[in-house]
Parts: structure tokens; sequence; C-alpha cells
């Protein structure tokens, strides 16, 4: 109905729908640029818990944008050097191309695939033929807020969880993972 499509439009206008978005980005993000658990200030990302997200407060065309990041996964291949790592971010703000730049400008970590912010360089070309014309960027969840209450309506795609694994191998490769 239109009522129904003008509250939806509103509710994104409002900034009011949490977006989720999953990456595989090209590097490890050497920084944190803030976290926004306050009780934990460990700039370590490979011993942040489901709590643990960071925040890139950094202006886009002159406007304010503001994304939320946590590394899910970090694989390093250890025969070229490679580390590819896994993201998740949450965009609060909505601005053109806001998850691409900030990741490949202010993390130095662009999404494996992404011609347009990767540098060209040949680790990033190698990745796009490997990628046949792909980009590693995926909208996989929706959080909707409903009219009455604090209740909401979310979208995930759930996928099955085998990034939890806590080998010692998995744990040296994270340690070990260069920074680009």
């Amino acid at each position: 109905t239109d009522a129904a499509r003008q509250r939806f439009s509103q509710a994104f206008a409002n900034r009011l729908v949490r977006k989720t978005y999953t990456a595989i980005v090209i590097g490890k993000p050497s920084v944190v640029v803030s976290s926004s658990n306050t009780n934990n200030t460990n700039t370590n990302n490979n011993s942040c818990n489901d709590d643990c997200w960071n925040v890139i407060d950094y202006p886009i065309d002159g406007k304010p944008a503001i994304s939320s990041w946590r590394i899910i996964d970090i694989n390093n291949n250890t025969n070229n050097g490679l580390c590819i790592c896994m993201l998740e971010i949450q965009p609060q703000t909505g601005r053109y191309h806001q998850i691409r730049r900030h990741l490949a400008y202010c993390l130095g970590t662009p999404i494996v695939g992404d011609a347009k912010y990767d540098g060209g360089g040949a680790i990033a070309q190698s990745l796009r033929q490997a990628a046949d014309g792909g980009m590693f960027l995926c909208s996989n969840a929706l959080e909707i807020p409903y009219e009455e209450g604090n209740s909401s309506m979310d979208s995930s795609i759930v996928a099955a969880d085998d990034s939890k694994d806590n080998s010692p191998q998995q744990q040296q490769q994270q340690q070990e993972c260069p920074t680009i």
C-alpha cells in the first residue's frame, strides 16, 4: 500500500534501517579507527569478540559518513604472502560508494574485484581476474523497524558458520597476517 511504502521510505530516510554487508578485502586493516565498545580498547583485531566493532567516521563528498566494521575471518596464504580478510560492515549513513571508499581509503583494504577503488596493482588485478568480473561485497541483512513498539523485522541471510576454527594453524595465520 502507499502508507506502507511511505513508512518504509521514511525508515530509510530517518536512518532507522540497519543494513549489514559482508566484504572480502585485500589485506588486513592495520588500524582501529575507534571502537563502539568502550570497554574494549584493544587494537588487536584477532582477540575481539562479537561486540568489538570499529568505527570509520570520515566524510565523503563533504558530508558525514560513518561505517561500523569488524573482522569476521582472516586468511593468510603463506605461499605468496597474500592476506585476505572477511569483514562485516554496517553503514550508519548512505553516501555514494561509502563502503567501498571507506574500506579502500580509510582502512587500506579494498574489496576484492573493485576495479574503481582497488588501486590497480598487480595483486588487485590478479584478484579481479579470479573474481571473474564480480565484486566481493554482499548485502546480507536488513533490519526494518515495525511501526508499533521497538520490534523489528530482520531479513538476514544465514549461512553455515565454519569460520570458528580455533586451530593453532588458524591462530598462527591470523597473527602473521601482514598489512597492506
